[in-house]
């Protein structure tokens, strides 16, 4: 029963200013002892036998089971023996009907919610850091190694504060990163007192390609057709990321926007042993202007039948575009 030792209070004390007591001893680290102790100095105090007895003859007298006089008011039976149970928990539900021994007492900045016996507070996280880093295209390609250097706060050696230091962090870049793509590093950011490290994430930054453009694993590039060509026909020259030359035939017309996909010329897949496309989408450069032959030209291999030809002879010559054609010499 030391626990009326350790409050050091007087045996007249009232109940209502030991939680007081209790509440700065719950800071202590040893707490729990003290409290198991505290909890048998509540139960003797609890009844008039037992404060009584320790009134009379001490705690000594109640440790070494000096028998406690039955209640007068009750019937003669066997002498009692005073032995703490050895839960306090107990003791305080028994006084306070809950689990919180402070819940009628009104004690300054208390927690409602505060817990007698809850385990020592664990450290709280520290706070996670995301920082971007720049990746050009051809890192992502191929694959590099980065370093970067990050300032950080950690806790110093007492563990009471924390300094600041620059920490490197080294990572592997695979082939076939993209944009967003995050390398994760667990518990090697901000710490301090009674604060375990945080996370420190890095983010992927794909820079700009003057002609390449990533759209999820597949390189797009541009290629422009003369209108003649777009209409006829030609053969493409395209030098793929990694510098191979592929020859792409048209035998069709070709449309502005229109695309061609060259299969597996485009960005490896991460943990896939396969890599996505080449697409090469084409634009039609348009003359500026048409010479009267040039229109009718056009206008006899794309429209049916010599009336409509006609008519464009009759209509340029009007307006003295052109000098008159006969559209039998276009034949």
């Amino acid at each position: 029963m030391g626990g009326l030792i350790h409050l050091r209070f007087p045996k007249s004390k009232f109940f209502d200013q030991i939680p007081l007591k209790l509440w700065k001893l719950n800071k202590d680290p040893e707490a729990p002892e003290r409290f198991a102790l505290i909890g048998e100095a509540y139960d003797v105090l609890s009844t008039h036998k037992t404060r009584a007895l320790f009134d009379q003859f001490g705690e000594e007298a109640l440790k070494n089971g000096i028998p406690v006089p039955p209640d007068p008011t009750e019937a003669e039976g066997p002498v009692e023996v005073y032995a703490f149970h050895g839960d306090p928990m107990k003791v305080f539900k028994e006084f306070f009907g809950v689990d919180n021994p402070f819940a009628d007492f009104y004690l300054p900045n208390l927690d409602p919610s505060y817990k007698f016996f809850e385990e020592p507070a664990k450290p709280l996280p520290g706070p996670d850091q995301t920082h971007t880093f720049p990746l050009t295209l051809e890192d992502a390609f191929y694959g590099t190694t980065k370093t970067i250097d990050l300032p950080i706060k950690v806790v110093d050696e007492t563990e009471t504060k924390t300094i600041n230091i620059v920490k490197t962090f080294k990572f592997h870049v695979p082939k076939g990163t993209t944009d967003g793509h995050k390398f994760y590093f667990k518990a090697a950011g901000t710490s301090g007192p009674n604060m375990v490290p945080g996370d420190v994430t890095f983010v992927a930054e794909l820079q700009p390609h003057h002609e390449f453009k990533l759209e999820g694993h597949n390189f797009v590039i541009k290629r422009t057709l003369y209108l003649a060509h777009a209409l006829t026909g030609c053969t493409v020259h395209v030098t793929t990321f990694d510098n191979k030359t592929v020859h792409i035939p048209i035998s069709e017309v070709v449309k502005p926007k229109q695309r061609i996909y060259l299969k597996g010329e485009g960005m490896p897949v991460i943990g896939f042993a396969c890599r996505g496309d080449l697409v090469v989408e084409f634009d039609v450069s348009f003359p500026d202007s048409l010479s009267f032959a040039q229109q009718a030209l056009i206008r006899q291999a794309l429209l049916k039948g010599k009336s409509e030809v006609r008519k464009a002879v009759k209509l340029a010559a009007i307006s003295g575009a052109a000098e008159i054609v006969d559209p039998e010499d276009l034949n």
